[in-house]
C-alpha cells in the first residue's frame, strides 16, 4: 500500500500547503479512527470502478461518506 501525505512537514512533506501531497516513504500504523474511511473507499472503488462493466470515475469522485460516527 502506498501513503500520500500532504502540509505536514513532521512527516517530510516539503510545506504546509494540503493540497500538495508527497508519498510517504516510512511504514506507518493507521489509526482505528481512519478505518471507516479506508472502508469507504474500498467500497466505493469496487461500487464505481471494480463492479460495471464500464468504470465510472466521475461516480467514484463523487461517492462520499455518510455523515455519522464511523461503524454505525
Amino acid at each position: 500500500m502506498r501513503t500520500m501525505v500532504s502540509g505536514q512537514p513532521v512527516l517530510g512533506c516539503p510545506d504546509t500547503d494540503p493540497s500538495r501531497f508527497v508519498p510517504l516513504d516510512r511504514q506507518i500504523v493507521g489509526c482505528v479512527w481512519e478505518l471507516g474511511v479506508f472502508e469507504h473507499e474500498r467500497g466505493a472503488w469496487i461500487r464505481h470502478v471494480l463492479d460495471p462493466d464500464e468504470p465510472d470515475l466521475d461516480g467514484w469522485l463523487a461517492d462520499t461518506r455518510a455523515d455519522g460516527p464511523v461503524g454505525r
